[in-house]
């Protein structure tokens, strides 16, 4: 369920906005800010709350956002028309697609939060803590997950092709509604029979954690309790002295009294506002987690030579050239039917397994660092063929956009085309009128020239090079990113493992946002070409940096 609603999402986002990128850009950057602020938050709470009951939450919720998601979708494309009609402004339209992108990402961060419970906890207890049975299992599971990654876009490939895509989400609502009951019994029965998942430690770590957060706070008390009694002291032995001297009348002690007793008052005062900063502050410092983590290992970070390549593997990050939402809806707006789609995401994620299966044999021959140097370059080679896709055939690129051109082109549309305001998929014969596609109906009176014939759309060179390019350039990507792992793990001193990650996640995070970033400044598909040059560039320098690497390292001297 979860694979055919990334899939289909894209398609979706592409269908609301034709010829335009942004929605799916908007929905990639949000996705990626809201993850890193909240991952580590999520993480906490994922420690300190019982097993099933972190798994049960996180799963509705997921099931949930994607219902009410692809609720959404299904209302805006089957009352499109009339919500046009009433709201001539597209507010209610742009409400809407505001809606499905604000409830899938609530959906990833649910999904990230069961995935945290299930593959860093769960796994652990259910193989006894046995390493042989943990790296089975985890394998199985990865095993599992690619499987259902490549079945999910085909079957939904031929589910939209066949059927309208307000059915296709229809079905994804109803499987994820009717799936959370199948996926209840099977978690309550795997739970039932693992003992050690009842007998989470959360109590003994909330302690902990109330350890680490509280530590401030019982300072605090402390200090406010010395000065307190130092207050009482000073008072005391004021009072002392001056009933050795002379009698004290009654009003000024009970004065005395009532001053102790605004001190203690004031005193709490203090220590109550100080725990509640000390909360604000903690909460500030789970939520900045992230780049909290960025500022203080960067230090520790650079001083390894193999931050080069770590920096070099999050430029990798900033590319379009991948399988995700962006070039998903990119291959739709060019033609590419759901299906075919589907099988090219297929094929992608088997050449990325093949990169998998070559690595260990590749590197017991040349060794780690050789290994990444020839992963990064098979990919910019392959990654050859995406620069030249934008000069093939059937390329929309174009580095201005030129007015002239797309008033001639709608004048030269003949009298009898019928246009309706549903269509949104062109092909590259028609990649200049594509922002056209969503406000041309028949109502409109168009300027037409009876004599002239649109031609059949002619074979699009391009996107095939383009999606043949980033096929095989996942052997090349796969093959690197275990090589990088594999030398952080072997550099990387113990003690220093866990703030390194924390530094090269946020830096992936942060290369990402980028990324989606570029994608909302050049949202159209003419302008994609551009993007398959920035990304060109970043893949390219990636490369550099890491060569660099292996040239301090004396492996390529």
């Amino acid at each position: 369920g979860e694979g055919m609603w990334w899939f289909g999402l894209g398609i979706f986002l592409i269908d609301f906005s034709p010829g335009s990128l942004r929605l799916s850009a908007t929905y990639g950057l949000a996705t990626g800010c809201v993850s890193l602020l909240f991952s580590a938050l999520l993480g906490d709470w994922v420690d300190h709350t019982p097993r099933l009951k972190a798994v049960r939450i996180s799963l509705v919720l997921q099931k949930l956002t994607v219902f009410i998601s692809a609720s959404i979708i299904c209302i805006l494309f089957w009352l499109r028309d009339e919500i046009a009609n009433v709201w001539q402004h597209k507010a209610m339209l742009q409400l809407g697609h505001a809606l499905v992108i604000t409830t899938a990402v609530l959906t990833n961060l649910a999904s990230m939060t069961k995935k945290i419970a299930m593959e860093r906890d769960w796994i652990v207890e259910i193989c006894s803590k046995q390493k042989d049975s943990l790296a089975s299992l985890s394998a199985m599971m990865r095993a599992i997950d690619m499987i259902s990654r490549v079945l999910s876009p085909l079957v939904m490939g031929q589910v939209l092709d066949l059927t309208e895509l307000g059915y296709g989400a229809v079905l994804i609502a109803a499987w994820n509604l009717l799936s959370v009951i199948l996926e209840f019994y099977l978690l309550r029965k795997i739970y039932e029979s693992v003992p050690a998942l009842k007998s989470k430690m959360y109590k003994a770590r909330g302690n902990e954690e109330s350890s680490n957060a509280e530590t401030k706070e019982t300072d605090v008390e402390l200090r406010a309790v010395d000065l307190l009694n130092q207050d009482i002291t000073v008072d005391n032995e004021e009072k002392e002295e001056t009933r050795s001297f002379s009698t004290v009348p009654e009003n000024v002690e009970k004065a005395t009294n009532i001053d102790d007793v605004k001190k203690q008052n004031n005193s709490e005062d203090k220590l109550a506002k100080e725990k509640q900063t000390n909360k604000c502050t903690l909460f500030v410092e789970r939520l900045f987690h992230s780049f909290i983590s960025l500022y203080k290992g960067w230090r520790i970070y650079i001083k390894y030579d193999i931050a080069l390549a770590g920096i070099g593997l999050a430029l990798l990050y900033v590319t379009v050239l991948g399988f995700h939402n962006i070039t998903i809806g990119y291959g739709y707006s060019q033609g590419l039917s759901a299906s075919v789609l589907g099988g090219l995401q297929m094929a992608a994620y088997c050449t990325g397994m093949l990169g998998t299966i070559l690595y260990p044999r590749i590197r017991r021959r040349v060794g780690t660092e050789r290994t990444g140097e020839i992963s990064l370059t098979a990919q910019i080679t392959f990654l050859c063929l995406c620069v030249a896709s934008v000069f093939a055939q059937g390329s929309p690129f174009r580095a201005s956009h030129d007015s002239t051109k797309e008033q001639q082109a709608i004048s030269m549309i003949p009298c009898n085309a019928t246009y309706n305001q549903g269509l949104n998929r062109t092909t590259s014969s028609f990649s200049n009128i594509t922002s056209l596609n969503a406000s041309l109906n028949t109502n409109h009176t168009l300027l037409c020239k009876p004599d002239v014939d649109i031609e059949p759309p002619e074979y699009n060179v391009s996107i095939w090079l383009l999606m043949v390019g980033i096929i095989g350039s996942r052997v090349g990507l796969w093959m690197a990113d275990l090589a990088i792992a594999q030398l952080y793990l072997e550099r990387v001193v113990e003690s220093e493992r866990g703030i390194i990650g924390g530094v090269q996640n946020a830096l992936n995070y942060l290369m990402e946002m980028l990324k989606y970033t570029i994608v909302v400044i050049l949202p159209h598909s003419h302008q994609f070409g551009l993007l398959v040059f920035i990304s060109f560039g970043f893949i390219c320098s990636a490369w550099i940096l890491y060569t660099r690497f292996a040239y301090k390292a004396k492996v390529l001297c």
